[in-house]
């Protein structure tokens, strides 16, 4: 849902405290994007993690199709893997941004990086996620649930196994869901 390959480069600008020598564009985690190591990647994270959560930007159109999918009846399930070691306040930080950014769902599951474990016990048709491990986990553990990856400069060049497929944008879902959208559930889109 969170637009985020920019993150770390945004909250990184202000640092004087730390070290700051950016070595990879296409990496998820600050502490390989700027070679730290773990505690210094802690440090970064604890002071600005929870205002760069705030900050994210909503994917485009993702507003749109989760709540297209909501409206239709479907159970909305949004699970993150941010928890209190690395960020103050996950949970308050998550609903906040849902709240702001309009987003309709029935649970919200935070902390919890075992994703596979909840598509499970939620019965979900499909999952999607930027992160290739939980993508692959989700894909070994359930068949049923049809994984999802979001490319993005980070994870396009890793290979990912034939269960999971690639999306480049939200409306991308009602392609390949299998769930019968209509013009009618995307009156707000304009492309």
């Amino acid at each position: 849902m969170c637009g985020r390959d920019w993150s770390s480069d945004v909250c990184s600008s202000d640092l004087n405290s730390l070290p700051y020598v950016k070595v990879k564009n296409d990496t998820r985690y600050a502490e390989a994007k700027f070679s730290w190591d773990g505690e210094t990647a802690l440090r970064w994270y604890k002071l600005f993690g929870d205002d760069m959560m705030r900050e994210f930007p909503c994917r485009p159109y993702a507003k749109e199709v989760i709540n297209a999918l909501y409206d239709m009846g479907h159970r909305v399930v949004i699970a993150t893997a941010r928890s209190k070691t690395w960020h103050d306040q996950p949970e308050q930080v998550t609903l906040e941004w849902l709240k702001r950014e309009n987003i309709k769902y029935n649970k919200l599951y935070v902390g919890r990086s075992d994703k596979e474990n909840i598509c499970v016990d939620e019965n979900a048709d499909f999952f999607l996620d930027d992160d290739v491990k939980q993508c692959t986990n989700v894909a070994k553990l359930n068949s049923k649930t049809k994984s999802l990856i979001f490319n993005t400069d980070y994870n396009k060049k890793v290979e990912v196994s034939p269960q999971i497929t690639r999306v480049n944008s939200f409306l991308d879902i009602p392609k390949i869901s299998n769930i019968p959208f209509t013009p009618s559930d995307f009156k707000s889109i304009k492309k």
